[in-house]
């Protein structure tokens, strides 16, 4: 063979040869994304299963705050942001009769309105009785029991036209959690 042929057939060959371990680098860096390819779709899959998963469960939760909602409404009251002496005035006046202490706190927090204290009815009493002092628009009824004074304007008017002295009489009372009517 020819000197030129020889040397022709050995960049022939080298090329070659580089060219193959180009193909096998290529192959092997192909394979490996590849395999991180299918890894990343069975991660994106169980991602997938896993949103649809906490939308059945968000809408459980929905379901479940929309029933109790229709179960226990506030009235439209976001009571968490109020005082207590404005949700103990609220709270009377949505009842319409008179209420113990024990009773406003239940609502209270029915509604939303926790108080952080050991002694709820010590709180609650105290309330009452600065409200009626320093506002005036609570009134206590009876021991362990208060109303609203407006429910009371009427009575005492045409009780000092008649002079009595005598204390007004409870507003009309309904039936419902708080009532002393029977069922």
């Amino acid at each position: 063979m020819l000197p030129h042929t020889c040397l022709l057939i050995t960049l022939l060959e080298e090329k070659m040869q580089e060219k193959s371990a180009a193909h096998k680098a290529a192959n092997l860096v192909r394979s490996a994304l590849e395999s991180d390819i299918s890894d990343l779709k069975k991660k994106r899959d169980e991602l997938n299963q896993q949103c649809t998963d906490l939308d059945i469960e968000i809408k459980k939760i929905f379901e479940t705050i929309s029933t109790l909602q229709d179960r226990f409404p506030n009235q439209g009251a976001d009571f968490s942001e109020k005082t207590i002496p404005e949700a103990v005035a609220e709270i009377l006046k949505d009842a319409g009769q008179v209420m113990r202490p024990d009773e406003i706190i239940e609502e209270m927090e029915r509604r939303g309105r926790f108080m952080n204290t050991e002694n709820k009815n010590a709180q609650i009493s105290s309330v009452l009785h600065q409200r009626e002092k320093n506002v005036g628009d609570i009134v206590r009824h009876k021991r362990g029991q208060w109303g609203l004074k407006e429910w009371y304007e009427e009575d005492s008017t045409s009780a000092a036209k008649s002079d009595e002295t005598e204390q007004p009489s409870l507003p009309p009372e309904t039936v419902g959690p708080h009532s002393s009517a029977p069922l």
